[in-house]
């Protein structure tokens, strides 16, 4: 019983391998067929006026599947003719093209050979096999093997022909198969290794030995606090190379650039008024107490973040440390959203970190900058009406009288002080901005000095600010293994509020619960906004910041790098209100 499955068991075999075999023959044969008879079926139209043999030739390979192998000096591909030809077939499309010339040409299967007269091609050999002589800008199939040092076949290996899509991976011997032409670069990538670029050339066979590489598995970046391998990045770190955003869009705080730009990362005012600051958020609130502000760093340097409300009258308006810094000297920001940052800059990064790199110098001649900018601030919102009912004899009536049925009203009156030119505070607001600043240097010694000043005005006459930027980074080569890098900045901001936003005695609130007629109090609650204006609050920052970094490479495998930094920032804030009359709570 076992003998004969076996025996059915090879019948079966030997069968199908002897179909498969006739099937392989049939289909060579019939593509044989269709080759040798391809250049007698196929029918070609072309309309060419005074061009050149060579743009024919090239329609030619454009529009069929024939190639020409030629000379350069066999043919004046450079000869003008003209082409008015409709369904012939290739063999007389050529002989109209090569009619005066002394040129001569042989089809075999889809190739077009150019030979000159008296000189044929031996027809018992194909081109192939005769070893043809390869023409630049001709396609040839090019094959190799790629292997590693050691001589092991790779697999997978990408090669794609450099300025194109174009490209094939190896198998899994190692071995592909490309066209490509002469003068073609092809490119030759995988991971762990350095990519090779090899030059097409008249051979056809290519083979490549890759050399690995330990630097794509350990890829070093140059960050804001120094150069760090990637595996010790955030595992979620987005980058912004704000240089050139700075010029394209109306940027006149840090929190602007970072608006939009990246993924959960959210901004939001702390207030409406002229100088208040921003509230990041990086993958939300973290906490229910403590404080959710992202690490800030400049330049390596720990700044201050903390949110700094002036007093208890601006209704919570905080003005922002991190909107000391001029938006023209930042180069890129860096903001760390994973758990790493906790992990690199210990618990207070719990919230997220922000790296922000200001310009430096280059080597070269001085390249100056300057910018000027200005703006208008307008309050467009219309507020809602306070209304007050009247009766027939003019006194004032109460909701839940009209409710009991005690209280007709005759009139209404409605008025809204914040609306009506005669009473309203606003103004048109105005900025200013502008900055100089210049860079470059020498081999030993490279600067970047900037400065900058802006004038803002709110839409309240008590609302302002006025502030200068100054910013000087230096880097100095002190011998072939140190190098000294000194960044330094200073800001001066002299902030003016009104009270406003969730005060009670505020601006908003006197007129959103102001009186029904412009005739008692002007349509103002208790006060009226000469009053409030008496009331003046501001807040002034001297603030500098600086940070020396020293880099000293004794040799090729040992590089030492410390550096320290100063945040001085002192904060003073002024209220002063004077007593008009008394303030009831």
């Amino acid at each position: 019983m076992k003998n004969t499955l076996c025996k059915r068991y090879f019948t079966i075999k030997i069968d199908l391998k002897m179909k498969i075999t006739m099937l392989f023959l049939l289909v060579a044969f019939f593509q044989l067929q269709a080759n040798n008879t391809y250049s007698q079926k196929s029918n070609i139209s072309m309309n060419m006026k005074d061009a050149t043999i060579a743009s024919i030739f090239e329609e030619i390979e454009k529009t069929t599947d024939f190639n020409i192998l030629y000379k350069n000096s066999t043919l004046d591909i450079n000869k003008r003719i003209s082409v008015n030809v409709d369904k012939v077939k290739i063999d007389e499309l050529m002989g109209i093209v090569l009619k005066k010339t002394n040129v001569s040409f042989e089809i075999r299967k889809k190739l077009i050979v150019l030979v000159e007269n008296g000189k044929k091609l031996n027809s018992g050999t194909s081109p192939a096999s005769s070893n043809p002589p390869k023409v630049p800008g001709q396609t040839m199939t090019v094959t190799g093997t790629v292997t590693d040092q050691d001589n092991i076949p790779l697999g997978g290996v990408s090669i794609v022909i450099k300025g194109s899509t174009k490209g094939v991976s190896t198998n899994f011997d190692g071995e592909y198969e490309i066209e490509a032409s002469e003068g073609d670069i092809l490119v030759f990538s995988y991971i762990g290794f350095s990519s090779r670029e090899i030059s097409v050339k008249q051979a056809d066979v290519i083979n490549v030995a890759m050399m690995q590489s330990s630097m794509d598995l350990n890829e070093v970046i140059v960050t804001a606090t120094g150069a760090r391998r990637k595996v010790e990045m955030g595992n979620s770190i987005a980058n912004l190379n704000v240089a050139d955003d700075v010029k394209q869009r109306p940027i006149s705080n840090v929190s602007d650039l970072l608006q939009g730009q990246a993924t959960g990362v959210q901004i939001s005012s702390s207030g409406g008024s002229t100088g208040m600051g921003s509230r990041i958020r990086i993958r939300g609130s973290n906490s229910a107490s403590l404080s959710n502000e992202p690490v800030i760093y400049v330049d390596g340097i720990l700044i201050n973040n903390e949110a700094n409300s002036i007093s208890f009258e601006t209704g919570g308006q905080s003005p922002s440390r991190l909107n000391d810094i001029n938006p023209e000297d930042i180069e890129s920001i860096e903001i760390i959203k994973g758990p790493s940052a906790a992990t690199l800059y210990g618990s207070i990064a719990a919230n997220g970190v922000i790296r922000i790199t200001t310009k430096k110098g280059k080597q070269g001649e001085p390249r100056w900058s300057a910018f000027f900018e200005s703006g208008l601030v307008e309050d467009v919102t219309t507020y809602p009406k306070n209304y007050q009912a009247l009766d027939a004899a003019g006194n004032p009536g109460f909701n839940f009288e009209a409710a009991e049925g005690t209280f007709v009203h005759s009139t209404v009156n409605s008025f809204q002080p914040l609306n009506d030119p005669r009473t309203s505070p606003f103004r048109t607001g105005q900025s200013y901005g502008g900055g100089l600043s210049v860079s470059g240097g020498s081999e030993v010694l490279t600067y970047f000095l900037s400065g900058s000043l802006t004038d803002g005005e709110g839409v309240l006459p008590v609302n302002n600010i006025k502030r200068t930027n100054f910013r000087g980074n230096f880097g100095a080569k002190i011998t072939d293994d140190l190098k000294v890098n000194l960044t330094t900045g200073y800001t001066n901001s002299n902030l003016e509020l009104p009270l406003n936003d969730n005060f009670a005695l505020a601006l908003m609130s006197q007129g959103l619960n102001g009186t029904s007629t412009i005739d008692v109090n002007n349509g103002w609650g208790e006060f009226t906004p000469d009053e409030l204006f008496t009331i003046d609050t501001r807040q002034i920052i001297n603030r500098f910041t600086s940070g020396l970094e020293l880099i000293w490479q004794p040799s090729e495998k040992l590089n030492l790098r410390a550096s320290g930094g100063l945040d001085l920032h002192p904060v003073g804030t002024v209220s002063f209100s004077p007593r008009v009359k008394p303030l009831i709570f």
